[in-house]
Protein backbone atom coordinates (compact mmCIF):
# COMPACT_ATOMS: atom_id res chain seq x y z
CA UNK A 1 0.00 0.00 0.00
CA UNK A 2 1.09 3.52 -0.78
CA UNK A 3 -1.09 5.47 1.59
CA UNK A 4 -2.32 8.82 0.29
CA UNK A 5 -5.43 9.56 2.32
CA UNK A 6 -7.39 8.95 5.51
CA UNK A 7 -11.18 9.05 5.76
CA UNK A 8 -12.53 9.76 9.24
CA UNK A 9 -15.90 9.26 10.83
CA UNK A 10 -16.70 12.02 13.35
CA UNK A 11 -18.96 10.93 16.22
CA UNK A 12 -17.20 8.47 18.50
CA UNK A 13 -14.05 8.57 16.37
CA UNK A 14 -12.81 12.16 16.65
CA UNK A 15 -15.17 13.34 19.39
CA UNK A 16 -16.57 11.57 22.45
CA UNK A 17 -20.14 12.35 21.46
CA UNK A 18 -21.64 8.89 21.91
CA UNK A 19 -21.61 9.27 25.71
CA UNK A 20 -23.16 12.74 25.40
CA UNK A 21 -25.96 11.55 23.11
CA UNK A 22 -26.69 8.30 24.93
CA UNK A 23 -26.85 9.82 28.40
CA UNK A 24 -28.77 12.88 27.20
CA UNK A 25 -31.27 10.82 25.27
CA UNK A 26 -31.79 8.51 28.24
CA UNK A 27 -32.48 11.55 30.41
CA UNK A 28 -35.08 13.15 28.17
CA UNK A 29 -36.99 10.00 27.21
CA UNK A 30 -37.47 9.24 30.92
CA UNK A 31 -39.49 12.45 31.09
CA UNK A 32 -41.89 10.84 28.65
CA UNK A 33 -42.41 7.70 30.65
CA UNK A 34 -39.56 5.47 29.49
CA UNK A 35 -38.79 3.04 32.33
CA UNK A 36 -36.24 0.81 30.62
CA UNK A 37 -32.47 0.57 31.01
CA UNK A 38 -29.95 2.89 29.39
CA UNK A 39 -28.64 -0.05 27.35
CA UNK A 40 -31.79 0.16 25.23
CA UNK A 41 -30.61 3.56 24.02
CA UNK A 42 -27.31 2.15 22.74
CA UNK A 43 -29.01 1.17 19.48
CA UNK A 44 -29.01 4.82 18.34
CA UNK A 45 -25.21 4.81 18.09
CA UNK A 46 -24.01 5.18 14.51
CA UNK A 47 -27.48 5.78 13.05
CA UNK A 48 -28.82 8.70 11.05
CA UNK A 49 -31.10 11.17 12.79
CA UNK A 50 -34.14 9.68 11.03
CA UNK A 51 -33.35 6.18 12.27
CA UNK A 52 -32.66 7.59 15.75
CA UNK A 53 -36.11 9.17 15.79
CA UNK A 54 -37.70 5.88 14.72
CA UNK A 55 -35.95 4.02 17.54
CA UNK A 56 -36.93 6.61 20.13
CA UNK A 57 -40.53 6.69 18.93
CA UNK A 58 -40.77 2.97 19.66
CA UNK A 59 -39.19 3.40 23.10
CA UNK A 60 -41.45 6.29 24.12
CA UNK A 61 -44.68 5.70 22.16
CA UNK A 62 -44.33 9.25 20.86
CA UNK A 63 -44.83 10.18 17.23
CA UNK A 64 -41.80 10.91 15.07
CA UNK A 65 -42.62 14.62 15.12
CA UNK A 66 -42.97 14.60 18.91
CA UNK A 67 -39.63 12.82 19.26
CA UNK A 68 -37.98 15.35 16.94
CA UNK A 69 -39.37 18.27 18.93
CA UNK A 70 -38.35 16.83 22.32
CA UNK A 71 -34.90 15.81 21.08
CA UNK A 72 -34.29 19.24 19.57
CA UNK A 73 -35.40 20.98 22.77
CA UNK A 74 -33.04 18.89 24.90
CA UNK A 75 -29.92 18.96 22.73
CA UNK A 76 -30.20 22.35 21.04
CA UNK A 77 -31.85 24.45 23.71
CA UNK A 78 -31.19 22.88 27.11
CA UNK A 79 -27.88 21.07 26.60
CA UNK A 80 -26.13 22.14 23.39
CA UNK A 81 -23.08 20.10 22.50
CA UNK A 82 -19.70 21.78 23.01
CA UNK A 83 -17.32 20.23 20.50
CA UNK A 84 -14.24 21.83 22.01
CA UNK A 85 -14.94 19.99 25.27
CA UNK A 86 -15.57 16.55 23.82
CA UNK A 87 -12.91 16.30 21.09
CA UNK A 88 -10.55 13.48 22.04
CA UNK A 89 -7.31 14.92 23.49
CA UNK A 90 -4.95 13.68 20.78
CA UNK A 91 -7.10 14.43 17.74
CA UNK A 92 -5.97 17.96 16.82
CA UNK A 93 -2.28 17.08 17.11
CA UNK A 94 -2.66 13.88 15.10
CA UNK A 95 -4.77 15.44 12.35
CA UNK A 96 -2.19 18.19 11.93
CA UNK A 97 0.58 15.59 11.78
CA UNK A 98 -1.28 13.61 9.11
CA UNK A 99 -1.80 16.81 7.17
CA UNK A 100 1.87 17.72 7.46
CA UNK A 101 2.73 14.30 6.02
CA UNK A 102 0.94 15.37 2.84
CA UNK A 103 -2.04 13.07 3.27
CA UNK A 104 -5.47 13.94 1.91
CA UNK A 105 -8.04 13.95 4.73
CA UNK A 106 -11.81 13.53 4.57
CA UNK A 107 -14.54 13.77 7.19
CA UNK A 108 -17.44 11.39 6.47
CA UNK A 109 -20.25 11.58 9.00
CA UNK A 110 -23.95 10.93 9.47
CA UNK A 111 -24.20 14.36 11.09
CA UNK A 112 -25.40 17.43 9.21
CA UNK A 113 -23.28 19.95 7.32
CA UNK A 114 -24.23 22.48 10.00
CA UNK A 115 -22.73 20.26 12.72
CA UNK A 116 -19.65 19.56 10.61
CA UNK A 117 -19.04 23.29 10.26
CA UNK A 118 -19.59 23.87 13.96
CA UNK A 119 -17.20 21.03 14.86
CA UNK A 120 -14.47 22.42 12.61
CA UNK A 121 -14.91 26.00 13.84
CA UNK A 122 -15.17 25.23 17.55
CA UNK A 123 -12.16 22.91 17.48
CA UNK A 124 -9.93 25.12 15.32
CA UNK A 125 -9.64 22.60 12.48
CA UNK A 126 -10.05 24.99 9.56
CA UNK A 127 -8.05 23.83 6.55
CA UNK A 128 -7.49 20.31 7.86
CA UNK A 129 -10.03 18.39 5.80
CA UNK A 130 -9.88 18.36 2.02
CA UNK A 131 -13.39 16.92 1.81
CA UNK A 132 -16.31 16.95 4.26
CA UNK A 133 -19.49 14.94 3.69
CA UNK A 134 -22.63 14.85 5.85
CA UNK A 135 -25.99 13.14 5.60
CA UNK A 136 -27.27 15.72 3.10
CA UNK A 137 -24.57 14.63 0.64
CA UNK A 138 -25.65 11.01 0.28
CA UNK A 139 -28.72 8.94 -0.56
CA UNK A 140 -27.83 5.76 1.31
CA UNK A 141 -26.61 5.89 4.92
CA UNK A 142 -23.97 3.70 6.53
CA UNK A 143 -23.55 0.68 6.38
CA UNK A 144 -23.90 1.46 2.69
CA UNK A 145 -20.42 2.55 1.50
CA UNK A 146 -21.73 5.49 -0.55
CA UNK A 147 -20.26 8.21 1.69
CA UNK A 148 -16.78 6.66 1.62
CA UNK A 149 -16.82 5.93 -2.10
CA UNK A 150 -17.93 9.50 -2.76
CA UNK A 151 -15.09 10.83 -0.59
CA UNK A 152 -12.56 8.70 -2.46
CA UNK A 153 -13.86 10.05 -5.75
CA UNK A 154 -13.61 13.65 -4.55
CA UNK A 155 -10.06 13.00 -3.29
CA UNK A 156 -9.16 11.20 -6.55
CA UNK A 157 -8.00 8.12 -4.63
CA UNK A 158 -8.38 4.39 -5.26
CA UNK A 159 -9.59 2.08 -2.49
CA UNK A 160 -6.07 0.79 -1.92
CA UNK A 161 -4.64 4.29 -1.45
CA UNK A 162 -6.64 5.18 1.68
CA UNK A 163 -7.70 3.94 5.08
CA UNK A 164 -10.86 4.57 7.07
CA UNK A 165 -11.14 5.24 10.81
CA UNK A 166 -14.49 4.34 12.40
CA UNK A 167 -16.08 3.26 15.66
CA UNK A 168 -19.75 2.24 15.22
CA UNK A 169 -21.03 -1.06 13.88
CA UNK A 170 -22.76 0.60 10.92
CA UNK A 171 -19.75 2.77 10.15
CA UNK A 172 -17.32 -0.13 10.30
CA UNK A 173 -19.53 -2.11 7.93
CA UNK A 174 -19.60 0.89 5.57
CA UNK A 175 -15.82 0.92 5.60
CA UNK A 176 -15.55 -2.81 4.94
CA UNK A 177 -18.23 -2.61 2.24
CA UNK A 178 -16.18 0.06 0.47
CA UNK A 179 -13.20 -2.32 0.31
CA UNK A 180 -11.02 0.22 2.11
CA UNK A 181 -8.81 -0.98 4.97
CA UNK A 182 -10.74 0.02 8.09
CA UNK A 183 -9.28 0.90 11.48
CA UNK A 184 -11.56 0.81 14.50
CA UNK A 185 -11.26 3.10 17.50
CA UNK A 186 -12.08 0.71 20.33
CA UNK A 187 -14.90 1.57 22.72
CA UNK A 188 -15.96 -0.85 25.44
CA UNK A 189 -18.75 1.26 26.97
CA UNK A 190 -21.78 0.73 24.76
CA UNK A 191 -21.72 -2.93 23.69
CA UNK A 192 -20.86 -1.88 20.14
CA UNK A 193 -20.07 -4.78 17.83
CA UNK A 194 -16.76 -3.62 16.38
CA UNK A 195 -15.56 -7.06 15.32
CA UNK A 196 -15.78 -6.50 11.56
CA UNK A 197 -12.86 -4.05 11.45
CA UNK A 198 -9.51 -4.82 9.85
CA UNK A 199 -7.38 -3.34 12.64
CA UNK A 200 -7.94 -1.80 16.06
CA UNK A 201 -6.55 1.25 17.87
CA UNK A 202 -7.11 2.84 21.26
CA UNK A 203 -6.69 6.36 19.85
CA UNK A 204 -5.19 8.19 16.88
CA UNK A 205 -1.73 8.17 18.42
CA UNK A 206 -1.66 4.42 17.72
CA UNK A 207 -2.11 5.18 14.03
CA UNK A 208 0.85 7.53 13.63
CA UNK A 209 3.60 4.90 13.30
CA UNK A 210 1.52 2.68 11.03
CA UNK A 211 0.87 5.64 8.75
CA UNK A 212 4.55 6.62 8.68
CA UNK A 213 5.52 3.10 7.63
CA UNK A 214 2.91 2.91 4.88
CA UNK A 215 2.88 6.40 3.44
CA UNK A 216 5.72 5.65 1.03
CA UNK A 217 4.56 2.16 0.10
Amino acid sequence: MKLQGILFDMDGTLIDSEKYYVEGTYEWIQRYGFNGEIEEVYSIIGTTIDVTYEILAKLTNLSISEVAKANDAYFNNENPLNYAKIIYPEVKKCLKEFKDMGLKLALCTSSSRKEIERFINECGLEGIFDVTLGFEDIVLAKPNPEIYLKALDKLDLDVDEAIIVEDSKEGIRAGINSNVYTFVRKDYRFNIDQSAGNAFIDNLNDLIEWVRSNING
